[in-house]
C-alpha cells in the first residue's frame, strides 16, 4: 500500500506495523510471522554440518561393499527389526582415520527420506560447526524440515522467547526439541539424529555437556519414551569416554568400536584391489604393463599396503590419490611408497600414515612458500568483530583470498599446491574453498614430533588479524583509483563481497594487532576513510529504498565505533599511522554526504532522517523505525538511480562538492541530546549501569533489565507497549508514557521539540496532525 496516498498511514517493518490515522492514534496490529522466526533460527544454523552440506564436498563414502557387517549392526538397530534395539544411544568409535565420518554419511543418506531426522558433523577445521553453539538450532533447523508439527511447535518456542538463543544449550534443547517431542503422539518415531566427530567440538568441557543433554533427554519425562534415537561417531578421547561412562548411560546405551581388525583389513584389501583396477585403466599407457595382463600392482604389494594401514582406511585412499597422478609415472610413485621405511619415525601413534604425509611433502620444492598457505587452511577464519553474518559469501579460503592474504601472485596457490591432490581438494575455481581432506593430516602437520621438517603451526589470532587487516585496507584503497563518487562501479561479486566487508570490519580486526609491522602500517597510511566509506555506499546501491536496512547502517557502525580505532592508533609506540588518525579525528566529529542534484528529494532526504539519527543506541530499535515514520511520513521507497549515489567528505576539507549538489552535515553533538532523551524515556527507572552502552545492534529488542536487582527481562509485549505508547505521545501531544514523572514530562517535551526542528528542516509542516491525516 503506498503511503502517500493512503488515509491511514501504514507502515510495515520489523517485527510490527504502526497505523497512523484519522485519529492520531498507534495501534499495534501484527505479530512476526511464522517465516520470520524460522529464518532467525536459521541463521543460527551451522548449515556447514548438515550431512548433504555443499562444504564438506568431496563427502566421505564407504566403498561399495566394505563395513559392511557395521552398517548392517547399525541398520537393523535404527529400523528396531526383530526388537533388536533396546537401547536408544549408539556411540561407533575408533582412531583417527578408519571410516567412523564415511559410516555416519552412509547412514545419514541411506535414512534420508525415512528414519533420519537430523545430522551434525562436526570439525575442528571449520569454525561454524567446531563448537556447540550451534548445534541445538542446527538439530531444530532439520527437525522443522522434516515434520510440520514439530515446525509449529519449535516456532511457537521460538515466539515465546525470541532471546532463546542468547540462553544455554542445554535451555535451548529442553524448549526447541525435548518439549516439542514430548507433545507428539508417543506411538510415532524414532526419529534418528546422527552426530559425528564430537571429539573434533574444540571446546572439551562442550563435549560432555552434549552427552549429559542426551543422556538426561530420556528421564526427562519420566515413565514417557523419548521419540529420537542417537548415533554418536567419535575417537574414544579420555572426556568422551568418562561421559559415557555415566551410570545414566547403562539402560540406553549400546557401543560398537572400529579398529584394526580382520574386517577392516578385509575391506581395505577389497578397497585397494578395486581402485588399483581403475588406475590399470585410467594410466594404462603410462604402465609398463599390458592393462589386460593384471600384473600392476602385485597382489603382495596390494597385501603390503593394506597390512600397514593397520585398519586405517585414510591411509588407503591417501596412497590411491597419491598414486593417481599425471605428474609421475603411477608406479614410480607405488614404488616410492613401498620403499618407505618408519625407522626413522618414533613415538608416533600412525608410523605409516606420517611416513606417507612425509613422502607427499617432499615433492614441493618450494616449501618456504608452501608452508604459509598450509598455515592459512589450519586456521580457521575467525571474524574480529560482531557481525558475523557479514561476509558469509567470502571464500576466506580460496585461491583469491590466500594469494591476497599472502601477497602471491594469483595462479601461484594453484601452482604451489599442485603435488598435494591426494591430502587437499583443490577446486577448478579460483573462489571456492580449498580444503584438507582429513582430520589427520591436521593433526599432522600441528605435531613437530610427528612432521619434523614439515611441522606447521596454526596462525595466532594477532597474526591472523594481522593479515586480513592489511587486506581489508588495500582493498578499498586500490579500488578508489577506479572510483568516480557518484557513477556506476562495476566488480566482480567475490570482490564487491570483499569490499563491503573491508569497509564495514577493517577497525575490527586492527585493533586486535598488539603490534603492527611494516605492511599494516603502509596499509593505513594509504588508507583514505572518507573515501572507503563512499565507496561502501556505491557497493550498496542496489540497497537505496530498502526500509531501515539502508547503507547508512555501515556509515552509522563505523561513526558510532570510530573513538575505539583511533584510541588504538594513538596508543602504538614505534611509529604511529599519522593519516588515519587525522581521518579518524576528523570522522569522529562529524562529516558531510554529499547527493547528485539528479537524486530524488526523497532519497536525499532519506538520507538526512538517518544521518541526524546515527548516534542513537539502537537497542531501541523499535523506536528507530517510528522515529523515521514520524519525520518522513510521505517516503515512499524509490529506489536510487543506481549511477547516482551519495558521496562522503571529511566536516572541513579543502575538497568541496560541485555547488548543484545537497549536502548534509552530520555531527556527533546531532545523536547525543536524542540519544539521552529516547534513553530517559525507554529505559525506565532502576536500570542504570546494568545496559551496554554504545552497542550497535539490529535486534528488534530492548536491551534493558525490567528489575535491576533480579535483572529479569522485558517481555517483547512490554517492549512493544513502550515503544507504542513513546510514538503515540509524541503524534498525539499526550504524555501516558511518563506516568506522571515530571522529569519524564519535561524530556518527552524536549524530544518533540527537538523532532519538530528536524521535520522543519525535511520540509514538512509542523502541524503534526496535518501531516499524519493529509
Amino acid at each position: 500500500m503506498s503511503i502517500s496516498n493512503s488515509n491511514g498511514i501504514t507502515v510495515d517493518g520489523g517485527i510490527h506495523n504502526f497505523v497512523f490515522g484519522d485519529q492520531k492514534t498507534t495501534n499495534y496490529i501484527k505479530e512476526s510471522s511464522d517465516n520470520e522466526f524460522f529464518m532467525l533460527l536459521a541463521g543460527k544454523a551451522a548449515r556447514n554440518a548438515l550431512y548433504d552440506s555443499e562444504q564438506r564436498y568431496p563427502l566421505p563414502s564407504c566403498h561399495p561393499g566394505t563395513r559392511a557387517p557395521v552398517l548392517d549392526k547399525l541398520s537393523r538397530w535404527i529400523e528396531g527389526e526383530d526388537g533388536t534395539r533396546n537401547t536408544s544411544v549408539y556411540w561407533l568409535y575408533g582412531p583417527a582415520g578408519v571410516g567412523k565420518s564415511a559410516i555416519a554419511q552412509a547412514l545419514s543418506e541411506k535414512y534420508a527420506a525415512s528414519k533420519l531426522a537430523a545430522a551434525f558433523f562436526f570439525s575442528r577445521n571449520d569454525p561454524s560447526r567446531d563448537k556447540l553453539q550451534p548445534f541445538v538450532a542446527s538439530i531444530a533447523y532439520q527437525l522443522m524440515l522434516v515434520d510440520s508439527r514439530l515446525r509449529l511447535l519449535i516456532i511457537d518456542s521460538i515466539r515465546s522467547d525470541p532471546n532463546m538463543f542468547d540462553t544455554s544449550c542445554e535451555n535451548q534443547f529442553r524448549k526447541l526439541i525435548l518439549e516439542p517431542f514430548f507433545k507428539l503422539d508417543a506411538a510415532e518415531g524414532p526419529y534418528l539424529v546422527i552426530i559425528d566427530g564430537l571429539d573434533e567440538c574444540v571446546e572439551f568441557s562442550s563435549q560432555g555437556r552434549l552427552l549429559a543433554m542426551i543422556r538426561e533427554a530420556y528421564t526427562y519425562v519420566p515413565a514417557t519414551p523419548f521419540r529420537l534415537i542417537f548415533i554418536v561417531c567419535s575417537r574414544p578421547e579420555l572426556l568422551i569416554r568418562h561421559g559415557f561412562a555415566h551410570q545414566g548411560f547403562a539402560p540406553i546405551l549400546s557401543r560398537i568400536e572400529i579398529n584394526a581388525s580382520g574386517q577392516s583389513n578385509k575391506d581395505i584389501t577389497a578397497y585397494l584391489f578395486d581402485q588399483f583396477a581403475s588406475l590399470r585403466q585410467k594410466h594404462h599407457r603410462f604402465l609398463c604393463y599390458n592393462s589386460e595382463d593384471g600384473l600392476w600392482p602385485a597382489e603382495d604389494d596390494i597385501f603390503q599396503l593394506a597390512r600397514r594401514a593397520c585398519g586405517q582406511f585414510i591411509f588407503a585412499v591417501t596412497v590411491i590419490k597419491y598414486v593417481d597422478t599425471i605428474d609421475d609415472l603411477p608406479q614410480d610413485r607405488l614404488q616410492t611408497i613401498l620403499q618407505l621405511r618408519t625407522e626413522g619415525i618414533h613415538n608416533s601413534p600412525y608410523p605409516e600414515l606420517d611416513l606417507l604425509y612425509r613422502q607427499i611433502l617432499s615433492a614441493c620444492s618450494k616449501w618456504a612458500k608452501v608452508q604459509p598457505v598450509l598455515r592459512l587452511l589450519v586456521t580457521p577464519h575467525r571474524s574480529a568483530g560482531n557481525l558475523s553474518l557479514r561476509g558469509k559469501g567470502i571464500a576466506w579460503r580460496s585461491a583469491w583470498i590466500m594469494s591476497l592474504l599472502l601477497d602471491l601472485r594469483e595462479s601461484e596457490i594453484a601452482v604451489l599446491l599442485s603435488r598435494l591432490h591426494s591430502v587437499l581438494y583443490v577446486p577448478e575455481s579460483d573462489h571456492v574453498d580449498i580444503r584438507i581432506l582429513h582430520t589427520s593430516f591436521v593433526e599432522f602437520l600441528q605435531d613437530p614430533v610427528r612432521s619434523g621438517h614439515y611441522y606447521t603451526q596454526r596462525l595466532t589470532d594477532p597474526e591472523y588479524f594481522e593479515l586480513v587487516s592489511i587486506l581489508l585496507l588495500r582493498t578499498p584503497s586500490k579500488m578508489l583509483a577506479q572510483y568516480p563518487p557518484h557513477y556506476t562501479l562495476n566488480v566482480c561479486q567475490p570482490l564487491k563481497e570483499l569490499a563491503i566487508v573491508a569497509c564495514w570490519e577493517w577497525a575490527d580486526y586492527c585493533i586486535n594487532v598488539k603490534l603492527p609491522n611494516a605492511q599494516l602500517l603502509t596499509a593505513m597510511d594509504e588508507f583514505e576513510l572518507h573515501s572507503a566509506l563512499a565507496l561502501g555506499l556505491c557497493l550498496h546501491k542496489e540497497r537505496w529504498g530498502e526500509k531501515l536496512e539502508v547503507p547508512l547502517d555501515m556509515v552509522g557502525y563505523v561513526f558510532s565505533r570510530s573513538k575505539e580505532p583511533l584510541s588504538w592508533a594513538q596508543a602504538l609506540v614505534d611509529r604511529k599511522p599519522v593519516r588515519l588518525i587525522k581521518g579518524l579525528e576528523s570522522f569522529s566529529n562529524g562529516f558531510r554526504v554529499g547527493f547528485h542534484p539528479s537524486s530524488s528529494p526523497g532519497c536525499w532526504r532519506y538520507g538526512l532522517v538517518l544521518s541526524s539519527i546515527l548516534d542513537v543506541d539502537w537497542r531501541y530499535s523499535e523506536f528507530r523505525e517510528a522515529f523515521f515514520e514520524i519525520l518522513f511520513p510521505e517516503y515512499e521507497p524509490d529506489v536510487l538511480p543506481q549511477y547516482r549515489v551519495p558521496a562522503i567528505l571529511p566536516a572541513i576539507s579543502q575538497m568541496e562538492f560541485p555547488e548543484d549538489w545537497v549536502v548534509i552535515y552530520v555531527t556527533r553533538k546531532q545523536g547525543t541530546l536524542l540519544n539521552k532523551l529516547v534513553d530517559s524515556l525507554l529505559a525506565g527507572p532502576c536500570r542504570g549501569g546494568r545496559r551496554e552502552r554504545g552497542r550497535w545492534s539490529t535486534r528488534t529488542v530492548l536491551d534493558t533489565r525490567k528489575d535491576d536487582v533480579l535483572g529479569e527481562p522485558l517481555t517483547w509485549k512490554e517492549q512493544e507497549d513502550q515503544t507504542r505508547k513513546l510514538a503515540e505521545d509524541i503524534i498525539n501531544g499526550t504524555d501516558h508514557i511518563c506516568g506522571g514523572n515530571w522529569s519524564k514530562r519535561w524530556d518527552l517535551h524536549r524530544l518533540r521539540k527537538l523532532l519538530t526542528n528536524y521535520r522543519r528542516q525535511l520540509g514538512l509542516s509542523e502541524d503534526w496532525g496535518a501531516t499524519m491525516s493529509h
